[in-house]
């Protein structure tokens, strides 16, 4: 897992992480936001990233940006995913994306008349689970249309609460990556109030 929190906490955790290993305060560039935000996105665990920051602090002169970490940090992933990808699905791991897919279903029925947009719309993405397009396919379609379907009290009450959230770090980001952590804070948000977990997370991609 990357992290309890949002993209601002998992930012925080290598800020601090960072500070500790040179000794003095580090704040992230806006290029190091860059790097933080697509690690976050591809679920990047912040243990995989504390190793990487260890191992460029004992072996180099100071680390001096989180983009030469990337491709490291980047490759050791990918290692570790196809790892998993190649291991036959256990049967707990079975239930629990059972338990995923009855999360959505259950929103969907909840749903149906006070919020039928976001209804329909995971009555359509289920089906395509049940009739075999893979889940990380089927989260990223959740992921594209959600802003779009949610009742707008919802989606308001995500927004303030990123806002306060990501406030201390909006100097630290370009527009481009602003825009792009604000909306990831949101379908993390949003997917944590409406109970919509992460199907790949469950049964793989």
């Amino acid at each position: 897992m990357t992290a309890d929190g949002g993209v601002a906490d998992y930012a925080r955790a290598i800020e601090h992480e960072w500070s500790e290993l040179s000794e003095g305060p580090v704040v992230l560039s806006p290029r190091d936001w860059a790097t933080v935000l697509r690690w976050f996105e591809n679920d990047v665990p912040l243990q995989l990233v504390s190793e990487a920051l260890h191992v460029a602090a004992k072996h180099r002169r100071g680390i001096r940006g989180l983009g030469r970490l990337g491709e490291e940090v980047d490759a050791a992933w990918e290692a570790v995913r196809q790892g998993r990808t190649t291991r036959e699905p256990t049967a707990q791991s079975s239930e629990r994306g059972g338990m995923a897919r009855d999360a959505w279903r259950r929103r969907a029925a909840e749903g149906a008349v006070l919020h039928p947009a976001l209804s329909a719309l995971l009555g359509e993405l289920l089906s395509q689970l049940d009739g075999g397009e893979p889940a990380r396919r089927v989260d990223e379609a959740l992921d594209d249309r959600l802003l779009d379907v949610v009742p707008p009290t919802a989606l308001a009450a995500a927004r303030e609460a990123v806002d306060r959230q990501i406030e201390g770090f909006r100097g630290r980001m370009d527009d481009e990556v602003l825009g792009a952590t604000i909306r990831k804070g949101l379908l993390d948000r949003l997917r944590r109030d409406l109970e919509l977990p992460h199907l790949a997370d469950d049964v793989g991609p």
